[in-house]
């Protein structure tokens, strides 16, 4: 309990009981200890009671506190409210604790669904705790947490607005995003395969935005890896975030489906990019949101839809996916949005 090491708010609800059990029996077990090594009257007695009530007092307001930190706000819906006052209902919101996951979720997942479901997206906005350094925000690149920010922002110079709590909230975009994909982007066009055997088609019975969904089906064997197109060169004048969404669901349960790379070739600083992987990584990693798709059927898939931040220097663009499936699974792929928007300037 004293170690300072935090897990996300779910682990703790799930664990909570158990403790409460061990804790119970600690207590009832010191209490029958003392009881028979004073052999005391009945002043003596009233005081071990009052002793024992202290220190569960004592023990439960430590950890709600310590392990709770989302208590400590007075008000959660004032901090709803104060995310909500300074941001847009197409705003992307990055919180930088796991442990400010509760209060947050609900405004994420509302307006990365109006991102995916407008293709549009306003802003983006990070949540930090007081003292939090902008350098250590991570994103999760499927091995490892990296500082996706290290050396990116002068923390001095960004506009901090307090959202109580001892936390407070930055806009780290000033400018609207540009859309690169259109909507049924991952449907509506031609995919080349790159490795293995398998189909590529559109899925009319399941999805969330648009009309279809795009299925890939591997055969047995190896992986199944198809790569879009390139898309129209984009420029981008200044140094900006790229910002890339998907849904994924799996017929089969337990599949795993890899995270989409994002691919460009174009020039930066006179360079010529050939075939370049853009580093990204998945923010809010371990809110996990999962909704019901939009068919007529009456088995309805579930679907999570997640979000991968990366940088881009100013440069000439021209971009596309790499989607890879399992050998022998099916995965269903939707909501495929590529946004570009600059960075605040300092």
């Amino acid at each position: 309990m004293t170690t300072g090491v935090a897990g996300y708010p779910r682990n703790y609800l799930y664990n909570f009981p158990i403790w409460i059990v061990f804790l119970a029996g600690g207590l009832v077990y010191t209490g029958n200890l003392i009881e028979k090594m004073w052999n005391s009257p009945r002043f003596k007695n009233i005081g071990v009671a009052s002793l024992t009530l202290v220190l569960t007092v004592g023990m439960l307001l430590y950890n709600f506190n310590h392990y709770y930190p989302s208590l400590k706000i007075a008000d959660g819906n004032l901090f709803k409210k104060n995310i909500q006052r300074y941001s847009k209902p197409n705003d992307l919101i990055l919180v930088a604790d796991s442990r400010n996951f509760l209060y947050s979720r609900t405004i994420y997942k509302r307006n990365l669904l109006n991102i995916i479901q407008d293709n549009k997206l306003t802003g983006i906005h990070l949540i930090k705790p007081t003292g939090f350094l902008l350098d250590d925000y991570e994103v999760f690149t499927g091995k490892r947490m990296d500082p996706i920010f290290k050396n990116v922002f002068r923390q001095n110079l960004l506009n901090f607005q307090d959202i109580s709590g001892e936390k407070s909230m930055v806009a780290l975009t000033n400018s609207k995003s540009i859309s690169v994909f259109p909507e049924d982007f991952e449907s509506r066009f031609n995919w080349q395969t790159i490795r293995g055997q398998g189909k590529a088609t559109s899925n009319e019975n399941h999805w969330i935005t648009g009309k279809n969904s795009l299925m890939l089906k591997a055969d047995f064997g190896e992986d199944f890896i198809i790569r879009s197109a390139l898309e129209n060169k984009i420029i981008v004048s200044n140094p900006s975030l790229v910002i890339l969404t998907w849904a994924r669901t799996n017929p089969e349960k337990r599949t795993l489906a890899y995270t989409p790379v994002l691919e460009v070739e174009g020039t930066v600083n006179g360079q010529v990019l050939s075939a370049r992987q853009v580093f990204t990584g998945i923010v809010n990693d371990g809110m996990n949101i999962q909704i019901q798709d939009r068919s007529n059927t009456t088995d309805p898939f579930y679907w999570f839809v997640n979000v991968s931040l990366g940088k881009l220097p100013p440069g000439e663009y021209s971009f596309r996916i790499l989607l890879n499936t399992k050998a022998g699974k099916t995965v269903l792929y939707d909501s495929l949005r590529l946004f570009i928007v600059e960075m605040v300037r300092q």
